[in-house]
Order: C-alpha cells, then sequence, then structure tokens
C-alpha cells in the first residue's frame, strides 16, 4: 500500500479541529502521512495540533508565521513523502472510505487523480451536492476544461494526486487558488476520473474559515483567473468555453473595479486604474462577447464614467453582497 500524504492548512479552527484530524486518522486507507500546518493561529488550534502528533505518530506538524492558505499548502506539501496527495480543509471533514476508493480508481484505471461527490453541512442539516451529479466517468484534459467549474470542481479538497505530477505545480497567492491549482494539474497531465460518490464533508457554516473572510486586496487577483483560463481554453481550441471565460473575465473588471472602490482595499487606486484600462482598452471586444443585454448598457456607462457609474455599482454590489451574507 503506498504511503497517501494529507495536508491540512490550519488557522483559528479550534471548534473543527479535532473532527477533521479524527476522521482522516480513522480512513479505511491506512498508510497516511498526515501533516498539520498551524498558519499562524491565535486560538488553541496549534495545541491541538501538537497533541495529536504525541499521540499518533502518523501525524506531522508545521508551524509557521501567518501566510495565508497557499503557503501553508505549499509548504506542506513540501514536507510530504506520500506518493499520492490529498488536502483537507481544516472545518471540513472525510468519509473513512473516501481514500481507500479514490486511490483504488486511480490504480484501475491508470488516472492522474480522482475526484468523489461533495455533502454540504449546515448546522441544521447535511445534503449531498447533486449540482453536478454524474455517473462516473473517465476524461482527458480538453474534456476537463468544458466541464470545469461542473462535473470537475475547481477545488482541490475532493480529489486525491499522484505527488510526483505536483511537482512543478504550486499554489498562487490569492483568492481561487484552487481554480489555479486544480487547472494547472489538468493541463500538465492527460487522464482524470470522477466518481459520484459524495464523499467529502464541506463545511459551510464556519464565519472564520479562509474563504468566508472580508473582502480585501487578495480577492482581486480572482479577476486574472478568467483571462487566464480563457487562453488555455483558445489554445485547446475550445472557442465556445474561452468565450464564455472572456465574457466573465470583462464582467469581472468591472464587478472588482466597483468593489475594491467601494471597499477601498490596499492599493484600491492602481488597482481600480488597471481594471478600468483594460477594461476600456478591451471595450469593442466587451461589447461582441458580453451577452446580456441590460448588463451591456451599465458597461457603456462606466466605459464612458467609470468614477460615477463605479461608485453607483459598487453600493448596490455591496448591499446584495451583504443581503447574502457574503461579506
Amino acid at each position: 500500500m503506498k504511503t497517501l500524504s494529507v495536508i491540512v492548512p490550519v488557522y483559528n479552527s479550534e471548534k473543527y479541529l479535532q473532527r477533521c484530524i479524527d476522521s482522516i486518522l480513522s480512513s479505511t486507507y491506512r498508510n497516511i502521512e498526515l501533516i498539520l500546518v498551524d498558519d499562524g493561529s491565535k486560538d488553541s488550534s496549534p495545541q491541538i495540533c501538537d497533541d495529536n502528533a504525541k499521540r499518533d505518530e502518523r501525524i506531522k506538524v508545521i508551524h509557521q508565521e501567518n501566510a495565508g492558505i497557499s503557503q501553508a499548502r505549499n509548504n506542506g506539501i513540501r514536507m510530504a513523502t506520500g506518493y499520492y496527495l490529498a488536502l483537507v480543509d481544516n472545518d471540513d471533514y472525510i468519509d473513512p472510505t473516501m481514500y481507500e476508493k479514490l486511490v483504488k480508481c486511480i490504480e484501475d484505471n491508470d488516472v492522474d487523480y480522482a475526484e468523489c461527490g461533495v455533502n454540504l453541512v449546515y448546522p441544521d442539516k447535511t445534503f449531498c451536492d447533486n449540482e453536478y451529479a454524474h455517473k462516473e466517468f473517465v476524461f482527458d484534459t480538453k474534456k476537463a476544461l468544458e466541464l470545469f467549474d461542473g462535473d470537475v470542481r475547481p477545488y482541490v479538497w475532493d480529489k486525491v494526486f499522484i505527488r510526483e505530477k505536483t511537482r512543478n505545480i504550486k499554489f498562487r497567492d490569492g483568492y481561487g487558488e484552487d481554480r489555479y491549482y486544480v487547472l494547472d494539474y489538468l493541463i500538465h497531465n492527460k487522464k482524470f476520473m470522477y466518481i459520484d460518490v459524495p464523499m467529502y464533508y464541506w463545511n459551510r457554516s464556519n464565519e472564520n474559515s479562509y474563504t468566508r473572510s472580508k473582502f480585501t486586496e487578495n480577492n482581486l487577483t480572482y479577476v486574472d483567473f478568467y483571462k487566464y483560463m480563457s487562453d488555455i481554453c483558445y489554445e485547446y481550441e475550445l472557442p465556445d468555453t474561452a468565450i464564455k471565460y472572456e465574457e466573465q473575465y470583462y464582467i469581472k473588471l468591472f464587478v472588482y473595479y466597483c468593489l475594491a472602490k467601494k471597499y477601498k482595499v490596499n492599493n484600491y487606486k492602481e488597482h481600480t486604474k488597471r481594471f478600468y484600462d483594460d477594461f476600456h482598452n478591451q471595450y469593442p471586444r466587451v461589447k461582441k462577447v458580453v451577452k446580456n443585454k441590460w448588463l451591456r448598457i451599465d458597461m457603456a456607462l462606466f466605459n464612458r464614467w467609470p468614477k460615477l457609474f463605479g461608485s453607483i455599482n459598487g453600493f448596490l454590489i455591496y448591499h446584495y453582497r451583504k443581503k447574502r451574507n457574503s461579506i
């Protein structure tokens, strides 16, 4: 049985961390190396990590100054020695059979990663995220690009990777780090598998999680992903998919200009200038690609009077996000 390295970035998760650790150690795939990376937590999480390491020799602990989830994951992967690689968020947990089943998929089908279904965990209920429900299937890179953010989820924690094949891939700083990592893995490998068995439990109620932090400068890096994805899809001769992401890129330039201005994030003047310059310089293309008539009108006004309509839309978007409890 080949070793599976499981990386858990830890930050202020004392409420959920023990459940996460116990679920991994209870895996029916026994040959596990669990690496807990404490990212400068201020609560009792560091002590929980150390106490568990004393009880189980499969656990290794890294303590680092707060550097964010990407650097925590990269440092954990750097220490890993397993043939396989998996990642779990510190407030989530897994089914005991998840890794055994995913490793079997890789070995039986000669694929470069295997992915499973997901359960959404809320305070009052847990249910299967069947939005992307699909019977098990094997797919190549081109198909993965078509299915990305659909049947192929843009997350790392519902998958088992082959660690050697991640050697030249790193988590990028900023928001959307999972998307970049999965996409880079897809374009550097050839064959993948999805099984519609929900075995990862995604905690949607932790207000202190990395993904629920307040809108900051880090969120602005999300914009560039859509241009990156669009360019790759054009390279793989997927024009319809490429245009879809190109449209999203222009929309994100517009929306994130408004949000950066509203929240006054660090260096917001430089960011808003870059977003507007990119938008304005490509505006003839924007008019061709963006399909929604009302959005095109809004963008035309923004292109002509960015400060005025950026402020108005920033106010509207802010209150929409507040209503959805997403800030």
